[in-house]
């Protein structure tokens, strides 16, 4: 059976309606600056199956006399049980219900590509942390006003459980009263939303509005910051009620939320994919290493991988490197010196991602695909490494990056001029030259060239080739 996620519905494109290309861009941009944030409601926990609020209190509604079709205020709804029954016994319903072990969903995979920050939620819920779990990602989770005290803002991601968490069920948010206690029992969570709401731009993603956390917090914020406020944005199916109309432009007028509108809910995870490839588009990871080999050798990559670091950096691209042994450090080296001297952002531009030898074969593989996910361009340079008879060998680690990058369709360059596994990857790609199409005419300039500066000439002009 097809799993639906629920969203709100929007009337026609209008002011307050951007499109999907624009809404791409913006958001891509607020990531690479680390001032994205993303709000998750219990539309995307139906995506994996779990109930709906309305499928989660129509048995208490019924037992209680309430046709649940007729309810549209679930907090209320609550408010009704606990009043007629008792709040011990409703959070052991939802205890039951929600409780789940699934790691994965279409939406849930792609936002782990991010590499967001924060993650606010309504949900009780533990999918999200799941998905992060499955992908071997720590996230620090913050579900009362007690776990901030510790909190370490520069650890990422955090997620914020707004509503509480399904294994504390004693503070979770259920009922009107909680909602209305909730500026009292979570002023601290509550000041971080607000402090966030001004510094990230949000996309609110399978929420529904119908509480009031999120528009109360951006009207006193819009008492202070007023027209300087940050935009936000929401996701929506398109409809043709009038109402839903009104509704959307009284976001957009009164709270600073633009909509996108989808036809499909299935829209969503492409989505997703357009926003990560944007994301990444001008980021490349080097991938090479270079044992004790003779010193002629050594002095050209350095050379070499100066040259192309710094022309990389000065044409806007992001640099990412494995620390692959010698060559990291050619990579790293000048390119720190580059950016210490023209006063730009280091984190941001070179992300230096040492391996740890300690760990397993899975281990450095999982450690790759996470690497190459990050990037949209691997260059491959030489690879190289002395095996444990001392023996010179093509570096399986850069033979296995380059299956990783082809698998994931990564836009690959091979310098097999420097030779060892670069050269065999090069003439792996020439051999199968229909898959790498923006290749054609460079391919065997890339493997007989060695002057550093028609090399890079070479890989200038096949990055145009790629990014325009």
């Amino acid at each position: 059976m097809k799993m639906m996620i629920i969203y709100s519905y929007l009337y026609e494109v209008s002011d307050t309606v951007i499109t999907k290309e624009e809404f791409i861009q913006i958001y891509a941009e607020k990531l690479k600056k680390n001032q994205a944030s993303l709000f998750i409601g219990s539309g995307v926990s139906t995506e994996l199956g779990l109930p709906t609020w309305k499928n989660l209190f129509e048995k208490p509604a019924k037992r209680i006399g309430l046709n649940i079709d007729e309810i549209h205020d679930y907090y209320q709804l609550a408010q009704y049980y606990i009043n007629h029954y008792n709040a011990g016994d409703l959070k052991r319903i939802v205890h039951d219900s929600l409780v789940t072990y699934i790691d994965s969903s279409p939406s849930l995979d792609r936002i782990i590509n991010l590499n967001l920050n924060s993650i606010w939620t309504t949900n009780f819920d533990t999918a999200i942390e799941n998905c992060f779990m499955k992908n071997r990602i720590n996230i620090t989770k913050i579900h009362n006003d007690k776990d901030l005290a510790n909190i370490n803002i520069s650890n990422s991601p955090i997620v914020y459980k707004i509503n509480g968490d399904i294994h504390d069920l004693e503070n979770i948010i259920l009922s009107q009263e909680d909602w209305e206690n909730f500026a009292n029992t979570h002023p601290t969570m509550l000041t971080f939303f607000k402090r966030e709401l001004v510094s990230n731009t949000f996309l609110f993603l399978g929420y529904s509005f119908n509480d009031n956390l999120v528009k109360s917090a951006l009207c006193d914020i819009n008492k202070f910051v007023g027209k300087n406020a940050n935009s936000h944005y929401a996701i929506f199916k398109k409809s043709e009620k009038k109402e839903d109309e009104y509704f959307i432009n009284d976001l957009d007028k009164r709270y600073g939320i633009k909509a996108i509108e989808v036809s499909d809910f299935d829209e969503i995870p492409q989505l997703f994919k357009d926003i990560h490839y944007e994301y990444i588009k001008y980021n490349i990871f080097i991938s090479g290493r270079l044992d004790d080999v003779d010193l002629k050798i050594e002095e050209y990559a350095s050379n070499f991988l100066k040259k192309l670091s710094i022309y990389l950096l000065n044409a806007d691209y992001n640099l990412c490197t494995g620390m692959g042994r010698k060559i990291g450090y050619f990579v790293a080296g000048p390119s720190i010196q580059h950016l210490l001297l023209n006063n730009l952002n280091i984190e941001n531009r070179l992300k230096l991602r040492p391996f740890d030898d300690t760990m397993s074969k899975e281990e450095f593989s999982r450690y790759r695909e996470q690497l190459i996910d990050q990037n949209n361009i691997i260059i491959f340079v030489f690879g190289q490494k002395y095996n444990k008879e001392g023996i010179s060998e093509n570096s399986s680690g850069v033979l296995e990056e380059f299956e990783i990058a082809s698998k994931k369709g990564k836009y690959i360059i091979p310098v097999g001029s420097s030779g060892y596994a670069a050269k065999e990857i090069c003439e792996n790609v020439k051999a199968n030259i229909t898959k790498y199409p923006y290749l054609e005419k460079y391919i065997d300039k890339l493997m007989y060239e060695k002057d550093e500066e028609k090399l890079i000439k070479i890989i200038e002009a096949i990055l145009n080739d790629i990014i325009h």
